[in-house]
Parts: structure tokens; C-alpha cells; sequence
């Protein structure tokens, strides 16, 4: 399952951290982290791998809801309101 250790360092005191950047409005950040999602300590190379692609997949997720939240925005700009079309349609009675 989780065998690459790329990013994931041990710490002086025994326990596990690891690196990921991400990407917000363009601009790249570097975090590092110690914990797993549920605050626990990191105690293996394992628990580390794991926790670091979980912050991986949930990153892209909110990429992806992202993306298709703007895209609704800009198909709903497209339509006419109701009102506006009641209105109109009215205006000529």
C-alpha cells in the first residue's frame, strides 16, 4: 500500500512528520505536519505515509468542488430570472 517515504522525515524526538505544498490562489505554500487528521502524534514511517496522502486526496477533492462551483456560477449567469422574463412577457398585455 503506502511504500515511497518521499516527504516524510523522523523527528528528533522519535515521532514522524511530513511536508506537502498547496496551491491557493496561485501561490504555493509549504506545510509541515505532525499529526495525523485526528491530532494523534505520528509514531511510524507508515502512519506518516498515510496520513500524508490522505491531506493529498482531500486536497484535490476540494480542487475538483472547487472548479465545479465556479462553473456553475458561470452557466447560472447565463439564465434569465423569473421575474424578469414575467415582466416582460407582461409588458406587452
Amino acid at each position: 500500500m503506502a511504500t515511497k517515504s518521499t516527504g516524510v522525515n523522523q523527528k528528533d524526538n522519535g515521532y514522524w512528520e511530513y511536508r506537502f505544498v498547496m496551491v491557493v490562489d496561485g501561490k504555493q505554500i509549504n506545510k509541515q505536519k505532525s499529526t495525523d487528521a485526528f491530532g494523534n502524534k505520528l509514531k511510524t514511517n507508515k502512519e506518516a505515509i498515510e496520513a500524508r496522502e490522505a491531506v493529498q486526496v482531500q486536497g484535490r477533492y476540494k480542487k475538483i468542488v472547487q472548479e465545479l462551483s465556479t462553473k456553475r456560477k458561470k452557466r447560472s449567469g447565463m439564465h434569465r430570472s423569473p421575474t424578469l422574463f414575467y415582466q416582460s412577457v407582461h409588458s406587452f398585455v
